[in-house]
């Protein structure tokens, strides 16, 4: 992606790179989720405007894709022309990656999916594996 960082000017004006379609302010988290011409999303930092995140979402190829912020559910819901999803943050963290992928049909068990987790999960889970592979040796 190169340069993270977008253009933040005294007064406030950040200069996007990028072609915006919508907006839309998280108030708990203090990030503007930002939605490109291209179908991504880029989560912004409103005090550095630099970019946090950006995802595809896993939705829909070219596809209609919409994101808003619901403040009283305290959730990010996104959307496109197969379905609809909704995130809330887990430690301050938007898991936005997998938000649109779709079940697994059983006709397809090769097919490649997304696994999103936090660094502190991740550790767990490695644990857990670890032993219960050391007990069945």
């Amino acid at each position: 992606m190169g340069d993270d960082s977008l253009i933040l000017r005294e007064d406030g004006y950040i200069r996007m790179n990028f072609p915006v379609t919508s907006l839309t302010y998280h108030s708990n988290l203090n990030i503007i989720l930002v939605k490109t011409d291209v179908g991504g999303v880029h989560v912004l930092d409103v005090n550095s405007g630099v970019i946090l995140q950006s995802s595809c979402l896993s939705a829909d190829d070219g596809g209609t894709l919409g994101v808003e912020y619901a403040s009283g559910a305290d959730r990010v819901f996104v959307w496109d022309s197969s379905g609809v999803g909704a995130r809330t943050d887990y430690n301050g963290v938007l898991l936005l990656h997998t938000a649109l992928q779709r079940p697994l049909p059983s006709s397809q068990p090769d097919k490649i999916i997304r696994i999103e987790l936090v660094l502190s999960e991740v550790s767990t889970k490695y644990t857990d594996i670890f032993a219960v592979t050391i007990l069945n040796n």
